[in-house]
């Protein structure tokens, strides 16, 4: 599961997406006036963004080779989440729900649910935990080309996998095409393409309650 691809240390925090627009400009300098249009356009999408659904493609990198995942994401600003694995085929339809509080993942196959713990690595999948690093610690931006804009920052931790990360906008809309984390040593270890992207739309609640059962618990 996705979860347990890395050994990791365990951290949650409850993560907002409120990015002040007077200092994300300011960390752009030497922009023409309609650059800095099109990118408060896109940091404006940002700002409203209180939830979103999208498919995502993510490439974990390691040593030992990389291993991609298609996910479904449902998240709201203010931490509830769900993700469904898609492919690959062996893992299609375990699920990881978090309710704002607790965590659990349902596997299909074994007609169960365990409880997961706090991770690094799940939290970074997710738009809004690099828009925190974003807001705390942004590196800044720049036109990759005529089309997008991309966004810098640094993540606050000690995980060794998660130091900086770079999303890639759509210039206007603001509509994130894909997202990429890099190690302390600068090699990404990361990579995730929407495929897809909802800004706002209205997510029910049954998305993110969790039944109650027995569990065990898992990273």
């Amino acid at each position: 599961m996705i979860g347990k691809k890395w050994n990791l240390g365990l951290q949650k925090t409850v993560i907002g997406c409120m990015i002040i627009l007077l200092l994300a400009l300011s960390a752009c300098q030497g922009k023409t006036q309609a650059s800095v249009t099109d990118e408060e356009t896109a940091l404006q999408m940002l700002q409203s963004l209180q939830s979103y659904e999208a498919q995502v493609s993510i490439t974990f990198s390691a040593q030992q080779g990389e291993s991609t995942y298609m996910v479904n994401q449902k998240a709201r600003q203010e931490g509830a989440y769900r993700m469904e694995i898609v492919e690959p085929a062996v893992y299609a339809g375990i699920t990881t729900i978090c309710d704002g509080g607790r965590i659990v993942q349902t596997d299909p196959t074994i007609g169960g649910q365990v409880s997961a713990r706090k991770n690094p690595v799940r939290d970074v999948l997710f738009l809004y935990s690099f828009l925190e690093a974003y807001q705390q610690n942004p590196k800044g931006c720049s036109e990759e080309d005529a089309d997008t804009l991309v966004l810098s920052a640094e993540y606050t931790g000690e995980h060794q996998k998660i130091v900086s990360g770079r999303l890639t906008l759509a210039k206007g809309s603001g509509m994130p095409l894909s997202l990429e984390i890099s190690d302390q040593a600068g090699n990404p270890s990361l990579h995730m393409t929407f495929q897809s992207f909802e800004a706002n739309p209205q997510l029910a609640d049954e998305n993110f309650q969790i039944t109650t059962q027995s569990e065990s618990e898992s990273t």
